[in-house]
């Protein structure tokens, strides 16, 4: 039976992914904002919390005359979870935003009905998916340690429940792939404030889910996804370092080091003109912390020489490594701006 539904309504998407860089033993939950987050080593608990049940995601066959195919028992989805986790664990996502409906056409078939997005759901789903690559990259910005490891997309499945019906529906999508952050070790080393800090946006940095989300793509090519996160570093840089501005031109020239003395020297003299993006990038890494600026420095000079060749001489080998590090220049900063304290205790022992 179809019919058309209207009014309000919350979507809730749900996504489990495989984190081979974080491991524990014992499960791990927290909220971000509208996102709720469990952290576990079984694939059993993954797939009955991460994941809707099979009696409310019916099959689409028999909308288009076939006829309903048989579900797949949760054991049998633990099972293909359990094969892709040959080390690491699972990361949940379930992301909660009010809805409302405008003559939704739903197929339904008993405990659970069908349906495809319209531009209104569209619009919250995409909503859905910022929020959890906020939370993914909150969880790589939250680690103290940082190495090349990926995290994969298992499932993903998107359900609306209509205040007027007890019944889910199960939108119809397709799912992407997402995910490849530079994070490593034991759970243990989670810093939970420094999580929620980042992924509530807390430090008051611009963040550009869309590029973020290219850049942390394990699936994406290498430049793309390089160019991805370099022009998320770049647009970052291009609007917040104004805010450190009239403090690091009042500041000391004798307490800055050669080149941030070289960057004051640039701006001060440049009149109405802008500094460069170096020049930028040493203003906002400055003002967020002056401890360890060379280091990141010498960091970002590396990333945009790397950028020039790729543009000027269309060096385009070998971009795996430079991918990471620019998202670990981005985490740097995000971590410094929304850093509780600078001696956060960890979540566990």
């Amino acid at each position: 039976m179809t019919e058309t539904l209207s009014g309000p309504g919350r979507l809730v998407q749900h996504a489990v992914f495989v984190y081979r860089g974080l491991s524990t033993r014992d499960d791990f939950e927290t909220r971000v904002d509208q996102t709720e987050v469990l952290v576990t080593a079984s694939a059993d608990t993954a797939v009955c919390w991460g994941l809707p049940s099979a009696k409310h995601r019916p099959s689409l066959s028999p909308l288009f005359g076939g006829p309903v195919a048989v579900a797949i028992p949760p054991e049998q989805v633990a099972a293909r979870l359990r094969r892709m986790m040959t080390i690491g664990s699972v990361v949940c996502l379930r992301t909660t935003i009010p809805v409302m409906l405008d003559e939704m056409a739903v197929g339904w078939r008993e405990a659970a009905g069908v349906g495809f997005a319209d531009g209104r759901i569209e619009h919250e789903m995409a909503a859905a998916v910022s929020a959890e690559t906020r939370v993914l990259f909150a969880l790589g910005a939250a680690r103290p340690s940082n190495n090349s490891h990926t995290f994969e997309i298992f499932d993903r499945a998107t359900m609306v429940w209509p205040d007027q019906d007890p019944r889910p529906i199960s939108i119809v999508t397709v799912t992407a792939s997402l995910g490849s952050v530079w994070v490593s070790g034991p759970l243990a080393e989670l810093n939970e404030p420094l999580l929620q800090a980042v992924g509530r946006g807390e430090g008051g940095l611009p963040m550009d889910e869309g590029l973020l989300q290219a850049a942390l793509d394990a699936k994406a090519e290498p430049l793309a996804a390089f160019l991805a996160a370099w022009a998320a570093l770049e647009r970052l840089l291009g609007k917040a370092y104004k805010t450190h501005l009239p403090r690091f031109l009042a500041a000391p020239s004798e307490g800055l080091s050669p080149s941030l003395r070289d960057a004051q020297t640039r701006v001060r003299d440049a009149g109405g003109s802008g500094p460069s993006i170096t020049n930028q990038f040493l203003i906002l890494r400055w003002g967020l912390d002056p401890a360890g600026v060379e280091d990141d420095e010498a960091l970002f000079r590396r990333l945009n020489k790397r950028r020039a060749q790729i543009y000027h001489q269309g060096a385009v080998s070998e971009l795996w490594g430079a991918r990471g590090e620019a998202v670990q220049l981005l985490m740097t900063l995000y971590r410094l701006s929304a850093s509780p304290t600078r001696d956060t205790p960890l979540i566990m022992e």
